[in-house]
């Protein structure tokens, strides 16, 4: 997978064992579905047929009780204000604050230049849509400083759990601790 090639390894792991299998990913036993059926059941089922657990480092970035590790009825209270955020006519409402942040955002990003890098841009995007629209932040000092902090989690997110001085891990928990 260090070689960008994701989708081969997913297709090698389904032609290989089939749509459900038992993968180890970074020393954690995981299960690999995949399919229409198989989501069905992930989004269908109750907390005591299939749990959701997050890798190491998700957990100790985000924390224990962070939303994708919530279960039973806390998980679907949470799940269901989610959707409800989520639904057409609310979405409506945004599209006027998310119409005015994407033209900022290609006049200060995109006009003028002969070169751009396209995926850094559209993360600096949505980050920006999301931050606005969820949290009221606008872009400035305090947008900034927002967007590196959310830079070091998902460093720290994608990285191996390992907790010593020279890996990724123990950067980002040593920031976490002392921002």
């Amino acid at each position: 997978m260090q070689t960008d090639t994701a989708e081969k390894w997913f297709q090698d792991i389904i032609r290989i064992y089939g749509p459900v299998s038992k993968v180890n990913l970074f020393g954690t036993p995981t299960v690999f579905l995949h399919g229409l059926a198989t989501n069905k059941l992930v989004y269908t089922c109750d907390g005591n047929t299939l749990a959701n657990q997050q890798p190491p480092s998700i957990r100790r970035i985000c924390g224990e009780k962070n939303v994708t590790e919530l279960r039973g009825d806390e998980h679907k209270r949470v799940r269901d204000a989610l959707v409800s955020f989520l639904k057409p006519e609310v979405l409506k409402q945004y599209v006027g604050k998310m119409d005015r942040e994407i033209r900022k955002h290609l006049v200060m990003h995109w006009h003028g230049k002969q070169k751009v890098t396209v995926m850094p841009l559209m993360k600096t995007l949505t980050f920006d849509i999301m931050s606005s629209l969820i949290f009221g932040i606008e872009q400035g000092a305090t947008g900034n400083a927002l967007v590196e902090l959310f830079e070091h989690m998902m460093d720290g997110l994608v990285s191996i759990p390992i907790n010593l001085p020279f890996t990724i891990m123990f950067k980002y928990v040593t920031h976490l601790q002392d921002p």
